[in-house]
């Protein structure tokens, strides 16, 4: 099995995510919200034809505002395994703790551990044929 590696930048007071996509079709996502664990798993999708802008989140979340009608944070681009290894914490995110930051970015090696797989299994052919394209 492989995988890749999807971000959605932060948007409005909601903090960036990181999301793995794995060659079985599954779409999965851990963040903090309101300093919970919590997941975002979809299944079924597409492994070779998905692109970042197939996946976008938000609606009916509760914030500050009330509740969300519509999905706002968009997943922008894929991810060598490098470039998650040194993303950064954007703006909103990097005020909070090292270990904050490490429950909300840094829980991809940990996953892909409890799957079988490693960042060797990263997909590199799959990015290239979408960076080429």
């Amino acid at each position: 099995m492989k995988f890749r590696i999807f971000y959605a930048p932060e948007v409005f007071r909601t903090w960036e995510k990181v999301l793995i996509l794995t060659s079985d079709g599954k779409l999965y996502c851990e963040y903090l919200f309101k300093f919970e664990l919590n997941k975002i798993e979809k299944t079924g999708l597409n492994y070779e034809t998905f692109a970042p802008k197939d996946f976008n989140w938000g609606k009916g979340v509760e914030g500050n505002r009330g509740i969300a009608f519509s999905n706002y944070q968009d997943c922008e681009q894929e991810l060598t395994w490098d470039e998650y290894s040194n993303l950064r914490p954007g703006q909103l995110l990097s005020g909070y703790k090292p270990n904050d930051i490490n429950r909300h970015l840094r829980w991809v090696s940990r996953y892909l551990k409890t799957i079988g797989l490693s960042p060797s299994d990263w997909d590199k052919e799959m990015y290239n044929k979408f960076i080429v394209n």
